[in-house]
C-alpha cells in the first residue's frame, strides 16, 4: 500500500481510530479473584501473580457480591471431585456476577468430565497435578474468555504477555476470516478487516504496556498497510485455485491478519525488552 493511500485510510477513519486508541489507554488493568481449597489455591494465586501486586485477589468462597464486581474473572480451585456445596455456591455467585469462570482441578484422582462442572464451560475446565502448573492454562483459558479485550490481563500480569498475545491475535484472525469469508473481501469489506487489524494491533500495545497516542497513527499505518494487499492476494487466488471461493477468501484474510499480529507482538516486544531489560 502506498503512502497516500495509507495516509488516505487514516483520515478517512481517523476518528475510529482515535477511539480505540483511547480505549486501550484508558482501560484499567485486569483483577483476577482466586478461591476454592486453601492451600492450592494460595498457591495459584502466587504463580499467577508473581511479582505483582494488587493483580490477583485471594478471595473466601463466600465472597460478597460487591467484591465480585470488582473482579474481571474467577478463578476457581479445587482439590476434591465432585464439588461440594461451598463450591457449588461460589461458581453460582461468579455466574450471577457475570463474571467469566475457569476452574482448575488440582489432582482429583478420578475421572473428571469437563461438561459436568455446573456454571462452568468445559472448554474452561484445567486439569492439572500441582497448582503451578495450571497457570498457564488459566491464562489462556481466561484470555480466550476476554477476547479481544484480553490486553487488560497482560497489563496486570506483564509476566503472560505471550500467551495474552497469541489470544488476541487468534481472536481477531478468527474475526476477519469470518468476514472475508462471507464478502470474498471486495472493496467494501477491506475497511472492516483493516479496522479489525487496527484494534488488533492497538490491544497487542496495551498488553505490551505501550501507550499509544495519535501521533503513532503512522506507525499504525504501517503496521497494517500490508492488509491492503490482501485484496490483490485474494483475487489472485479465487482466480487461479479450484474448488470454493469462500474458504480462500477466509484464509487469505485469516493469514494476513495473523501475519500483521505476530510483526506487531514482535515490534511492541522490542520496544517493551529495550525498557524492561530484566523481564
Amino acid at each position: 500500500m502506498s503512502g497516500r493511500s495509507t495516509a488516505g485510510f487514516g483520515l478517512g477513519h481517523a476518528r475510529q481510530i482515535q477511539t480505540m486508541i483511547e480505549e486501550v489507554n484508558s482501560e484499567p488493568a485486569a483483577r483476577i479473584g482466586v478461591a476454592g481449597s486453601r492451600e492450592a489455591a494460595d498457591a495459584l494465586a502466587d504463580a499467577l501473580a508473581a511479582d505483582t501486586e494488587g493483580a490477583v485477589i485471594r478471595l473466601d468462597a463466600g465472597a460478597p457480591a460487591g467484591e465480585l464486581a470488582e473482579l474481571t474473572a474467577l478463578v476457581f480451585v479445587s482439590v476434591e471431585w465432585p464439588l461440594g456445596s461451598e463450591a457449588l455456591d461460589a461458581l453460582r455467585a461468579a455466574d450471577r456476577a457475570s463474571l467469566p469462570i475457569v476452574a482448575a482441578l488440582i489432582e482429583v484422582g478420578e475421572p473428571v468430565r469437563r461438561d459436568e462442572i455446573p456454571y462452568v464451560l468445559a472448554t474452561d475446565v484445567v486439569l492439572a497435578q500441582r497448582p503451578a502448573e495450571a497457570a498457564l492454562d488459566v491464562v489462556g483459558r481466561v484470555a480466550a474468555r476476554l477476547k479481544g479485550e484480553a490486553y487488560v490481563l497482560a497489563r496486570a500480569l506483564p509476566h503472560f504477555r505471550e500467551p495474552v498475545s497469541k489470544a488476541i491475535i487468534r481472536h481477531y484472525a478468527r474475526r476477519n476470516a469470518m468476514v472475508g469469508a462471507l464478502g470474498l473481501v471486495p472493496r467494501a469489506q477491506l475497511p472492516v478487516l483493516t479496522l479489525n487489524q487496527l484494534r488488533m494491533v492497538a490491544r497487542l500495545a496495551g498488553a505490551h504496556g505501550i501507550e499509544l497516542d495519535a501521533k503513532r497513527l503512522v506507525e499504525f499505518g504501517a503496521v497494517v498497510g500490508a492488509s491492503l494487499g490482501l485484496r490483490g492476494v485474494a483475487r489472485r487466488a479465487l482466480g487461479i485455485l479450484p474448488g470454493p471461493r469462500w474458504p480462500i477468501a477466509g484464509g487469505v484474510a485469516l493469514g494476513g491478519t495473523t501475519a500483521i499480529g505476530e510483526a506487531a507482538v514482535r515490534r511492541f516486544r522490542a520496544e517493551t525488552d529495550a525498557v524492561e531489560p530484566d523481564c
